[in-house]
C-alpha cells in the first residue's frame, strides 16, 4: 500500500508534549509534524511519501505553505527529506529525525 493511498486504515499523528510546550515552535511546524508522525506510523525511524500537493489537501493549506512549512522544519533540524528519483519523476522521502515516541530531543533541535 502507498503512502499516498486514501483508503489507508485509520491511523494516528503523536503530539509529544516537548512539541506542544515548546513557544518557540509555530503552530503550523507543530501540525506538520503531527501529520507526518501519523503518515509514518509508529515505525521508529519509518518514511513516508506523501506528495506536497496530497499534503496540502489533507491539511486543507496551499502548496507554497507545505513548502515552507518543510523548509522551516529541515532548518529545526526536526527534519529530513531526500529526492527520489525514478523511472516515472521524482519524489521527496521524509523522515522525522527523532522519535515522536520517545522523549524529548536533545537541547536545540527545535530552536532555530
Amino acid at each position: 500500500m502507498s503512502n499516498d493511498d486514501d483508503d489507508r486504515p485509520v491511523g494516528y499523528g503523536v503530539s509529544p508534549n516537548w512539541l506542544i510546550r515548546d513557544p518557540d515552535i509555530p503552530l503550523h511546524v507543530k501540525m506538520m509534524f503531527v501529520y507526518l508522525s501519523g503518515r509514518i506510523g509508529g515505525t521508529p525511524g519509518g518514511t513516508c511519501y506523501p506528495s506536497q500537493a496530497t499534503i496540502a489537501a489533507d491539511l486543507c493549506i496551499s502548496v507554497s505553505t507545505v513548502k515552507r512549512t518543510l523548509r522551516e522544519m529541515q532548518e529545526r533540524k526536526m527534519l529530513e527529506v531526500v529526492v527520489r528519483r525514478d523511472g516515472v519523476g521524482r519524489h521527496n522521502v521524509y523522515r522525522l529525525t527523532h522519535d515522536p515516541y520517545g522523549g524529548a530531543p536533545h537541547r536545540g533541535v527545535g530552536s532555530q
